[in-house]
């Protein structure tokens, strides 16, 4: 049986590699920067999730997966730079599209249903849930 890898590593990865797949996605690739060139137009954006492995696993020589692994990521820019914000699943989803931080309840996956009210506007736009 494999051992889970830790809450830090998996987050890292899900975070690069989302990263890392969108921007593939949205250029054809490095442009030199001149007068008389321009970068194209971006037209579709896409994230892909991926989670639960560590950076290693997915991008490192025995990947799984070479054609996210080698191929794909050679038609773009791998940002290994990235980590997640919080150590759980939910807090990271909803940092990932709204930029919201985490809290006590989503650090946690929301393990009981409670009403969610934004309370006041914090340091760097961050509500501070009361």
């Amino acid at each position: 049986m494999a051992q889970r890898p830790s809450p830090s590593t998996w987050i890292a990865t899900t975070f690069a590699a989302s990263l890392a797949l969108a921007i593939c996605l949205v250029g054809q690739g490095p442009a030199t920067a001149s007068a008389q060139s321009t970068l194209p137009k971006i037209r579709h954006v896409a994230v892909i999730v991926l989670e639960n492995e560590n950076y290693s696993t997915t991008f490192g020589q025995g990947s799984a997966a070479p054609y996210l692994a080698r191929q794909l990521s050679k038609k773009g820019q791998l940002l290994t730079n990235y980590y997640g914000t919080g150590h759980e699943s939910l807090d990271n989803y909803i940092t990932m599209v709204s930029g919201q931080s985490a809290n006590a309840a989503t650090q946690s996956d929301c393990q009981q249903y409670q009403d969610v009210s934004p309370g006041t506007i914090g340091p760097n736009g961050q509500a501070i849930c009361l």
